[in-house]
């Protein structure tokens, strides 16, 4: 039951997305994390954030939709965690410090990272002070939906069991409004 209504919120709002246009990137969006219009405003007003100056390591999926935010902390000089897909090769990171001013939007890529990050394959010297990850769906009091594979879910939970997150990270996600249900 929950299942079904979770598909169907999702199914709802892919369907706002496209309607709207605000999806950028291949249309129809279902069945992905869309980037959309507004997500570079959304990035720069999550820099301003206090919590977000004070962090000094952010994770971040690898969503398109969320790439700003990485750029953001890039250009700030923070360190850049991200995972190679399905942890197969571990996890990259990127210190903000280390790469060139013309090459920031380049190195916040997964590519972009494999170039100017180290990988390392698991590693016990990092704190997260931010989760970063993308949505389909977020609602007012902190719940959002993915895009229903459970892959940040896992990835989450792997970063807890290696307790590079704990109580103290921060979970963010940037979404359009048409994105926020109840």
């Amino acid at each position: 039951m929950a299942s079904d209504l979770k598909a169907e919120l999702r199914k709802k709002v892919w369907k706002l997305m496209d309607k709207y246009r605000v999806a950028l990137g291949p249309r129809p969006c279902y069945g992905r994390i869309p980037p959309f219009l507004g997500s570079s405003v959304a990035a720069r007003r999550i820099s301003k954030k206090d919590f977000f100056r004070n962090a000094e390591v952010i994770y971040s999926t690898p969503d398109i939709s969320q790439r700003h935010v990485r750029v953001e902390a890039l250009r700030m000089g923070k360190t850049l965690v991200m995972a190679t897909p399905y942890f197969r090769r571990g996890l990259i990171v990127v210190d903000g410090r280390d790469v060139p001013r013309g090459k920031v939007t380049y190195a916040a890529t997964m590519r972009g990272a494999l170039v100017y990050g180290s990988r390392v394959d698991v590693t016990t010297d990092i704190k997260i002070d931010i989760f970063l990850t993308g949505s389909v769906a977020v609602d007012e009091a902190g719940g959002r939906l993915g895009r229903g594979d459970g892959m940040q879910d896992l990835e989450y939970a792997i970063l807890r069991e290696l307790r590079l997150a704990t109580d103290d990270t921060i979970t963010v996600t940037t979404v359009h409004d048409t994105q926020i249900v109840e």
